[in-house]
């Protein structure tokens, strides 16, 4: 299953954050004609299967429940008007709290209107409407293993949200061990060059320094596996946490497209591509 979400991380820590951490303007626990569902996930146009997360509002802070809450959750779109429901995944965490994600195989369209709506079984519902970017381009990628650098460069006219580097690399431990290959995912969307009048993005990334500082030894005490860089463009509605605090970056009305709920759905176009470490 593929279930990038940018708001990948983001969006997982929010889904339980926007329910206890803005008492100023929301409670849960109380009653509420407002909120229905907490929705958060990422539709992206280049995945095989599309994920989000949806969650009633209202009763409790962790649902310890397994049982099925017979919410429906469907995704429209809204120039063809074809409706897919999407089926129910439930996750457990520890505690244990549950929480239900729900997903589609079916193919979504680049530059289309969406509408993702969940709805309870007395008809009340939230929903999102959202736009997706248009279908990037695999880019150009290359890596020169004597100077462990690559580089990568791609055509956009869109945002470029997501710019990573993922390592499986096991290092010498000071009792001269090879520990077990572990995951390294490094964002290096700081150190990219997006030209979008030209259509151009290109980033580059030193796997010395970067795993350097993330495993903590020198890189001749380090060993890579594998290599592989994630790109993903989005267009303007991609949302934007400059300039606010984290009270206000997980305050219901503040980040949220979600309609008489929270949350965010975010739509991006992306791909995950294996790094060719030859001379």
């Amino acid at each position: 299953m593929n279930r990038f979400n940018l708001l990948l991380s983001a969006v997982t820590l929010l889904s339980f954050v926007a329910v206890i951490g803005c008492n100023d303007t929301f409670e849960p626990l109380q009653p509420n004609d407002k909120y229905v569902y907490s929705m958060y996930g990422t539709l992206d146009v280049t995945a095989d299967t599309q994920w989000v997360r949806v969650m009633p509002i209202g009763d409790r802070l962790f649902n310890s429940n397994p049982t099925p809450n017979e919410t429906v959750v469907t995704l429209k779109n809204l120039e063809t008007n074809i409706t897919v429901t999407l089926q129910d995944s439930l996750f457990e965490f520890g505690g244990p709290a549950f929480v239900w994600n729900y997903y589609t195989t079916v193919p979504i369209q680049p530059e289309t209107m969406y509408e993702l709506r969940a709805t309870t079984t007395d008809g009340r519902y939230s929903s999102a409407t959202i736009m997706t970017p248009k279908k990037l381009t695999p880019p150009n990628v290359g890596y020169n293993l004597i100077a462990e650098r690559g580089e990568v460069d791609g055509l956009t006219d869109e945002n470029l949200v997501v710019a990573e580097v993922t390592y499986w690399a096991q290092f010498l431990d000071d009792m001269g061990n090879w520990t077990d290959f572990e995951k390294y995912v490094i964002s290096v969307r700081r150190n990219a060059s997006v030209l979008p009048i030209r259509g151009t993005f290109k980033f580059t990334f030193d796997s010395r320094t970067l795993l350097n500082r993330a495993v903590g030894v020198p890189f001749n005490r380090i060993r890579i596996d594998n290599v592989y860089v994630r790109v993903a463009t989005a267009n303007s509605t991609w949302p934007s946490y400059v300039n606010l605090s984290d009270e206000e970056a997980v305050m219901p009305d503040v980040v949220s497209n979600v309609d008489n709920g929270t949350g965010y759905i975010a739509t991006v176009s992306s791909h995950f591509l294996p790094v060719p470490r030859g001379l």
